[in-house]
């Protein structure tokens, strides 16, 4: 399309195309006139502050993408581990499998850190709180939930930086393992089973535990506390 025809969102996306590759500092006024077909003059007439209002723009523009596919999905109703499920699946196509770079991942280096960090950690705030609320949906209690989400977002990102850096495009590997195998209210379920003195659910928690679920995040009732310690440590003593 001619660039006098484009969207201002048409150019927003050409004009993150290049800063989802060279970062803020390695984008030239250059390479993003060309990748948007237009003149320095044209781009400084839409964006009058410069590279800093296109990257402002651009940024604005990731995060009503993933409030779209990813925050909001993650707030709706349904099984907490079908939103989790579908979020690693949004990414993994959003980031085509780890061939492309993380826009927010490249402006948190260089002078683009300190330059954009209001809307770099709004973003990222919206989506571990997005995350936390699926896993609290999940039986687990907010603090539990936060700190799982943000362990989630730094694997994501951490795995992004890894695919671009070893070209390993397996990244759909990575984001899989953060889908849990279990709903955490099935081990909460046991937990509670268990307080009742079925020590035959003992085999189903082995089960939950070979899969992942790290059972002393998992909140029960105060008065089988001592069940549950002696049942945390037979597994550590087990595996």
């Amino acid at each position: 399309m001619p660039p006098a025809l484009l969207s201002r969102d048409e150019v927003i996306e050409r004009l993150m195309l290049v800063v989802r590759r060279a970062g803020y500092d390695g984008a030239s006024l250059a390479e993003l006139s060309k990748a948007t077909g237009l003149g320095k003059s044209s781009l400084y007439h839409h964006f009058p502050d410069g590279k800093d209002d296109m990257v402002r723009a651009v940024l604005d523009h990731v995060a009503t993408q993933l409030r779209e596919r990813v925050f909001t999905p993650l707030r709706a109703p349904g099984s907490a581990r079908r939103r989790v499920e579908q979020m690693v699946k949004t990414l993994d196509e959003y980031y085509r499998g780890g061939r492309e770079a993380c826009v927010l991942g490249n402006l948190v280096l260089g002078t683009s850190r300190t330059r954009f960090r209001r809307q770099l950690r709004s973003i990222f705030d919206e989506w571990i709180t997005a995350l936390a609320d699926a896993l609290v949906d999940a039986g687990l209690s907010r603090p539990v939930a936060r700190a799982r989400a943000e362990d989630a977002v730094m694997r994501i990102e951490g795995a992004l930086v890894l695919a671009g850096g070893m070209d390993d495009v397996a990244l759909c590997h990575a984001l899989r393992s953060l889908a849990w195998d279990v709903d955490i209210n099935d081990v909460v379920t046991i937990l509670q089973e268990m307080q009742g003195r079925n020590w035959v659910k003992f085999r189903q928690l082995r089960s939950i535990y070979n899969r992942r679920v790290e059972l002393s995040q998992i909140e029960i009732l105060p008065d089988g506390q001592d069940l549950y310690d002696q049942t945390t440590q037979n597994l550590a003593v087990e595996f």
